[in-house]
C-alpha cells in the first residue's frame, strides 16, 4: 500500500510540475503573439489602441467607450491593453453580462472574467422584502391553509450591491459586450437586484475607478430602450457626469469579405447608420417556405447532431414558443407521451439568474436534461394547482472549462408560460406551495401577519416593540426562503428557439431567422438592429 502511494504522490508531483510548465509556455506564447499583433493592427486599432494606453495613465478621463463592428477586433485590442496594463502594474478586472460572453473574453485575453452580476452584487446578504398583495383573495379562502393563505403580504428576494473592501483598489474595469447593459428598472417584482438598474448599479460600485464599455453599438439595445446606454456618450456625461473618451473600430479583420453573412450585416450596418431603412434584401436561395423549414430542422435534428449547433431566433417570446413547441414534436417518436413533455435530452435556456450554495446560472445559460427523478403536484387551492420536476441536468462550464452535472427543482409551469416573467398568478401559486410545504415558514408567516395587525392598531408606546418582533420575524422568513428551493426554482424553457436578445454573442452552424415581428414596424432601426 505504501508503494502505491508513493507512486500516486510522484505521479501528482509530475503532473503539477508539468501544469506549472505548460502554465508559463502559455503566457510566453501569449506575450509573444500579442508583440506579433502589434504589428498586424488596422489604422483603426493602432489609434484606439495609443488612446486607451493614454487613458490608463492620465487623469484627464474615467470611462472609455471602444466602439466596433463585429470582426473588427475589439477583443484582440483588449487583450492588448490588458497586457500593457499588466507590464505597468495597473490593477484591473474584467467582466462580462453573461457566462458565455466572458468565456470568449478569458480564452482571449488569458485572464480570469467575472459577469457583472457575480462582480458586484453580494450573494451572501441577500434581504426579503415584501410587497402588498391583494390578488386571488378568492382563490387563498378555499386553500386547506386558510390563516396562512389570506396573504395581503408576499415577499421578493432583494441582492444589495456589495460593500467593497479598503484593500480591494482596482484602478480600470474593463466590460465587454457592453450594449447589452440596461439602465431601467426591469420590472421583476420578485427577484431584484440593487436598484433594478444595472449600469446604475455597476457605475456605483466601481465609483473612484475608471472604466472601458466595449461594444458594438449597432446591436441590440438592452430589453426595453431602444438605444444602448453604456455606449452613449451623452447619456454618460449628462446622467453620471463621467468625462468620456472614445474610439470606432470600423475595418472588419474576421471575416472573408466575401462572406454572405458578413456582407449582409455590413448591409444592415449601412442602413442604420445613413437611417435609410426602406432597402432589405435577402438571397432568395436563402428563404424557407413552412414545409421547407420542417425539412431543414429534422435534417439539423438528425441522429448524431448536437443540439448547440443549431438554433432558431424569433423577436417576440410566442414565436419562441411556437418553434420550440414545433422541434419537441419533431423530436418526439414515442407516440406514448405528451410532444411537449420534458424528457432526457432536452436542451433548456435558463430564463432567471439562479444561485445554490455551489452553483450559479445565468439568465441565457444552456442546460440539458440528464434525467426526470421526480414529478411533484401540490394543490394549492380547490381548483389550482402547481407542478415542480426534480431534475438531473447538465450543462458546460465555462470556468472550469468542462461539463458539470448538478441537480436542481424545476417550476414546470413556468417552462409552457409564453411570458418571460414569472406573473402574478403563478408567483401566488408558489407562495402557496412553500406556505403548505414548510410548516415553519407558515408559522413564522401566520405570526408577521398578526404583528402587522397589531402594528396598525397599536398606540406609539408598543409600536416600538411590535417594530423590533417584525423586524425579527423577517430575518427569520429571509433565512427561510432563501434556502427554499420551491421558492427558488430553475425557471427555464426550451432552448431549441430563442429571442434575438438571448442569441446576442453566441454562435451556431446552423441558425434558422423569422423575420416576422409582431408588433414592431419592419421600416425603422429598431428592426434593423
Amino acid at each position: 500500500m505504501r508503494m502505491c502511494g508513493d507512486k500516486l504522490t510522484w505521479k501528482c508531483q509530475i503532473f503539477a510540475y508539468m501544469r506549472v510548465l505548460f502554465d508559463r509556455i502559455f503566457h510566453v506564447l501569449r506575450k509573444a503573439m500579442k508583440r506579433g499583433y502589434i504589428m498586424n493592427l488596422t489604422l483603426d486599432q493602432k489609434r484606439a489602441f495609443e488612446k486607451l494606453k493614454e487613458f490608463a495613465v492620465s487623469n484627464s478621463y474615467n470611462c472609455f467607450l471602444l466602439k466596433g463592428y463585429a470582426g473588427s477586433g475589439k477583443t484582440t485590442l483588449l487583450s492588448l491593453f490588458v497586457n500593457y496594463l499588466e507590464q505597468n502594474n495597473i490593477s484591473f478586472r474584467i467582466l462580462a453580462p453573461t457566462g458565455k460572453a466572458g468565456s470568449i473574453l478569458r480564452e482571449k485575453t488569458g485572464c480570469s472574467v467575472q459577469t457583472i452580476h457575480k462582480a458586484i452584487y453580494d450573494f451572501d446578504r441577500i434581504e426579503i422584502e415584501e410587497i402588498k398583495q391583494t390578488e386571488n383573495k378568492e382563490n387563498s379562502k378555499n386553500s386547506e391553509h386558510s390563516e396562512a393563505s389570506e396573504d395581503d403580504v408576499v415577499f421578493f428576494l432583494h441582492f444589495k450591491i456589495k460593500q467593497k473592501k479598503p484593500d480591494d483598489i482596482v484602478n480600470i474595469y474593463i466590460v465587454d459586450e457592453s450594449s447589452l447593459i440596461s439602465d431601467q428598472d426591469q420590472g421583476n417584482s420578485f427577484l431584484r437586484f440593487g436598484s433594478g438598474k444595472l449600469l446604475s448599479d455597476l457605475l456605483s460600485f466601481v465609483e473612484g475607478s475608471k472604466i472601458v464599455f466595449c461594444g458594438d453599438h449597432a446591436q441590440l439595445p438592452p430589453i426595453s430602450m431602444n438605444y444602448s446606454p453604456a455606449l452613449d456618450e451623452e447619456y454618460l456625461r449628462r446622467n453620471y457626469g463621467l468625462r468620456v473618451i472614445s474610439s470606432e473600430l470600423k475595418e472588419i479583420v474576421r471575416t472573408d469579405s466575401k462572406n454572405y453573412i458578413y456582407n449582409f450585416s455590413l448591409a444592415i450596418r449601412n442602413s442604420i447608420e445613413q437611417k435609410v431603412f426602406n432597402k432589405l434584401s435577402i438571397d432568395e436561395n436563402r428563404k424557407l417556405s413552412n414545409e421547407l423549414l420542417v425539412s431543414e430542422l429534422k435534417r439539423f435534428y438528425s441522429i448524431g447532431k448536437k443540439f448547440d449547433d443549431t438554433i432558431i431566433i424569433a423577436h417576440s417570446n410566442r414565436q419562441v414558443q411556437e418553434y420550440n413547441f414545433m422541434v419537441k414534436r419533431i423530436l418526439n417518436t414515442n407516440n406514448k407521451i405528451s410532444d411537449y413533455e420534458i424528457l432526457p435530452g432536452d436542451k433548456l435556456i435558463v430564463y432567471k439568474n439562479y444561485y445554490s450554495d455551489d452553483l450559479t446560472l445565468l439568465n441565457g445559460q444552456s442546460v440539458e436534461v440528464v434525467q426526470i427523478l421526480n414529478r411533484e403536484v401540490i394543490k394549492t387551492s380547490e381548483k389550482e394547482e402547481v407542478t415542480y420536476l426534480d431534475c438531473q441536468l447538465k450543462y458546460y462550464d465555462y470556468e472550469m472549462e468542462g461539463e458539470r452535472v448538478f441537480k436542481a427543482k424545476i417550476l414546470n409551469d413556468y417552462v409552457y408560460s409564453p411570458e418571460p416573467e414569472l406573473d402574478r398568478k403563478l408567483y401566488n401559486k408558489v407562495f402557496r406551495a412553500v406556505l403548505i410545504k414548510n410548516l415553519e415558514f407558515r408559522e413564522v408567516f401566520n405570526e408577521l401577519k398578526k404583528t402587522l395587525r397589531e402594528m396598525k392598531t397599536s398606540k406609539t408606546e408598543k409600536l416600538v416593540v411590535l417594530r423590533d418582533r417584525y423586524i425579527a420575524l423577517k430575518l427569520q422568513i429571509s433565512r427561510i426562503l432563501r434556502d427554499n428551493e420551491y421558492f427558488n426554482p430553475l425557471l427555464v424553457k426550451f432552448g431549441y428557439a430563442i429571442t434575438c436578445h438571448k442569441a446576442q454573442g453566441s454562435e451556431w452552424d446552423n441558425v434558422i431567422i423569422d423575420m416576422k415581428t409582431l408588433n414592431l414596424v419592419p421600416r425603422n432601426e429598431q428592426y434593423f438592429r
